[in-house]
């Protein structure tokens, strides 16, 4: 390391700024999407079912995912002094949500059906189509490995709250109201099933990220220092995994599922935000010592959310090779196939915005 990169890490202060934080979003975008890819891959590949007891990294990811996006958008709106035009607003997070969604959703019906014998009715098309399967109650479509699009309903609602309450001056009254919402649905549906249960842990993140655009924008300065925050990050991150993996390993009775579900609404959040702050401690460290590396994260960030729209069908490469006895194989055509179709996404989507003359963010 040469001697002007170790000047520049010692001008870090111990805490991070929203400019860092921001930055190392794209970064933190692209450790979730392989968080919840990961966790989506082990369904294909019996070898690596062990992993699921180790750690609830998909739940992470999309927490991170929402906490982000809660984050980005409130600070935009505190940017352009407190003013958003709604109608261009609106089209944005349409062309942002929509088209990729609709990709994956085609090629999750096409695998589905031809592949996993799978059959929807239209009007299952027609509500996952607009995004409203979670809130009417409709069978989610999917390539039968995972069922991922819980989240286009969750970011739908999201966006449409938070053009009501981006006014709203105490956020941390959102992240109450928004955690104990959370945790009524989970005590009053005791057999909660699982797209809703994660519904119910990812909702109130994006409250916590307009929470934090807030306090960092109008000055907070975070307590402690990094070693504490990243040590902090570790321990909560364990809880979490006790929380939503102790079942593995021992029987528990619908009661204490019920206990466990509440914690992990109420663990998750503080775990999420202290990993967000861990890696921006680890974005400023690459963007001194590793650029190239922080590069290639960088990129996956941004089209992190094509990724997760088309993973789940394209989980059939790895499942085909994997019953062929070549499951490396396989996940090396997976990821590469995965990763070129979503820069195609990504870039058609840019290319909508910028025909239309909005700016790509």
């Amino acid at each position: 390391m040469t001697n002007d990169q170790k000047k520049m890490l010692t001008e870090y202060s111990s805490n991070l700024s929203l400019s860092s934080l921001l930055a190392s979003s794209t970064l933190g975008r692209a450790i979730a999407i392989v968080l919840v890819v990961m966790a989506h891959l082990k369904v294909t590949v019996p070898q690596w079912q062990f992993l699921d007891v180790l750690a609830s990294g998909g739940k992470l990811g999309v927490s991170l995912f929402v906490l982000y996006s809660g984050l980005l958008h409130q600070y935009q709106y505190r940017k352009k002094g407190d003013y958003i035009s709604i109608s261009p607003w609106l089209i944005k997070r349409a062309v942002r949500i929509y088209p990729s969604f609709w990709i994956g959703l085609v090629l999750s019906l096409v695998v589905g059906y031809y592949f996993r014998g799978l059959n929807y009715s239209l009007s299952a098309i027609i509500v996952n189509t607009l995004g409203g399967q979670l809130f009417l109650g409709i069978n989610i479509i999917s390539a039968g490995y995972a069922t991922p699009y819980w989240f286009i309903s969750l970011i739908i609602l999201c966006y449409l709250l938070f053009l009501f309450t981006r006014r709203i001056k105490h956020k941390w009254s959102l992240v109450i109201i928004s955690m104990f919402l959370s945790i009524s649905i989970i005590c009053i549906n005791k057999t909660i099933h699982n797209d809703l249960f994660l519904f119910c842990l990812a909702m109130p993140m994006f409250f916590w990220g307009m929470w934090l655009a807030d306090l960092f924008y109008y000055g907070f300065i975070m307590p402690g220092n990094r070693f504490y925050h990243v040590v902090v990050a570790v321990v909560l991150f364990l809880c979490s995994a006790v929380v939503f993996k102790i079942r593995y390993f021992i029987n528990i009775e619908a009661d204490i599922s019920v206990f466990l579900k509440t914690m992990g609404v109420i663990i998750l959040p503080p775990t999420t935000v202290f990993v967000a702050f861990t890696i921006g401690y680890i974005h400023e460290f690459l963007k001194v010592g590793a650029t190239k590396l922080l590069a290639v994260f960088s990129w996956i960030g941004l089209i992190s959310y094509a990724v997760y729209c088309i993973h789940e069908p394209l989980l059939i490469i790895v499942d085909r090779f994997n019953n062929n006895g070549h499951p490396l194989v396989g996940i090396i055509a997976f990821s590469i196939i995965l990763l070129l179709l979503s820069w195609v996404i990504t870039s058609l989507s840019n290319h909508i915005l910028t025909h239309f003359n909005y700016q790509v963010e």
